[in-house]
């Protein structure tokens, strides 16, 4: 019989048993924490697809503003040359002050208002006024 009452086959039978627990909980709790590692796991490949997907769109959507950037580049081009043209044409155009030096030459030249004389008449209208 034993010291404490206990024989050596109970002893080695309780510390199995003990130790087969213990195990026991071990491989729960490894179970637990592998879970978690997996949901985390799933986590973070969610969240690199997320970052991969919003990357992809941001990088489409830059090229798009980039386009849109270039044609609306050319546009201003075209009107900046367009411009330089009417400018130029702008300078052929005659002001007010060469209308109004037009519209006087020509009420000058008018036959209808104006009386001409020929060259006859002058000489004639001369020797008139050197005889008298």
């Amino acid at each position: 019989m034993a010291v404490f009452g206990k024989s050596p086959d109970e002893k080695q039978e309780r510390i199995m048993v003990d130790l087969i627990n213990r195990v026991n909980e071990n491989v729960q709790r490894l179970r637990v924490i592998e879970q978690k590692m997996q949901a985390a796991d799933l986590r973070i490949n969610s969240a690199e697809q997320n970052v991969v997907s919003y990357t992809k769109n941001m990088q489409k959507e830059l090229s798009d503003k980039n386009t849109t950037i270039s044609q609306i580049d050319e546009r201003i081009e075209k009107i900046e040359i367009a411009y330089m043209e009417i400018l130029k044409q702008l300078k052929l155009v005659a002001t007010r002050a060469n209308l109004d030096e037009l519209k006087q030459l020509v009420s000058i030249y008018d036959p209808m208002k104006s009386s001409f004389v020929t060259k006859e008449e002058m000489e004639r209208f001369v020797e008139e006024k050197l005889s008298k």
